[in-house]
């Protein structure tokens, strides 16, 4: 069900309307307070790796599960290596000198976690106009331990770490890289790939044209040769040719002669 982010930057339950009770949409099941916070809880401990607040390697260790958690975005997949995975969210603190979040939603549904986000990344040793934002639907896939209790909020880990992110929308974001993607690339890009696939297509539509007058003109060649009426014909113009047929005349006779 949906949250929203508290002045506190935790998700709280969205409440219920008292004057409509039947606000809540029929499918829609409450969840357990443990539930909720184990939702909070993990949304963040995920919220300090974007924010680079918080410490990586305690983060994994405490909330993802040991040596086999996935990690997937765009650019990168890594499967089964909670290893590689914290080596992904090490690079951030490289590349960025801080990051500031708005989070649109959170929402638990079974044992998926989905974070809606807007994140303003500011490049290390660059000033803060040449920061960009980036739209990122986070989706995180949880386990619960079977050795811990169901109602510790340690119970649940995640497996699985998807982000979903938009190539054209972090290009388009970037300063100046913004200007020679939306200028330059795209135009050039976009006719190049067209003028090149039509010349392709025309090249393959005019050799297929060829080859249909090609057979239609070897048809043609062969009904005047082997067809009827022609010079080798069995009718008319062949019998000219091999003259008219005598009468047949018996051995005997050929002998007697």
């Amino acid at each position: 069900m949906p949250y929203a982010p508290s002045s506190a930057g935790l998700p709280t339950q969205l409440p219920v309307s008292p004057s409509r009770p039947h606000s809540r949409p029929p499918h829609s099941r409450t969840l357990s307070k443990e539930s909720v916070n184990d939702a909070t809880v993990l949304y963040t401990a995920v919220k300090s790796l974007y924010d680079l607040t918080g410490d990586v390697k305690a983060v994994f260790g405490k909330h993802y599960v040991p040596e086999t958690a996935s990690f997937i975005d765009p650019l990168v997949t890594i499967t089964h290596d909670t290893k590689a995975c914290v080596g992904q969210f090490r690079a951030l603190r490289g590349l960025f000198s801080r990051a500031e979040i708005k989070t649109r939603s959170v929402t638990r549904g079974g044992n998926h976690l989905v974070i809606d986000w807007q994140i303003k990344y500011f490049p290390r040793g660059l000033p803060s106009l040449c920061a960009f934002f980036l739209h990122t639907i986070t989706i995180l896939t949880l386990e619960t331990e079977s050795e811990a209790p169901e109602t510790s909020t340690d119970s649940m880990r995640i497996s699985r770490h998807v982000d979903h992110w938009s190539l054209h929308e972090l290009l388009s974001s970037v300063p100046v890289l913004s200007f020679f993607y939306s200028t330059l690339w795209r135009p050039i890009f976009g006719k190049s790939s067209s003028f090149l696939t039509n010349a392709v297509c025309d090249y393959f539509e005019g050799r297929s044209g060829r080859c249909e007058d090609e057979r239609e003109g070897t048809s043609r060649g062969a009904d005047f040769f082997g067809g009827g009426g022609g010079w080798g014909g069995d009718e008319g113009g062949g019998e000219a040719l091999r003259g008219p047929v005598g009468p047949k005349v018996s051995s005997k006779e050929a002998l007697a002669e």
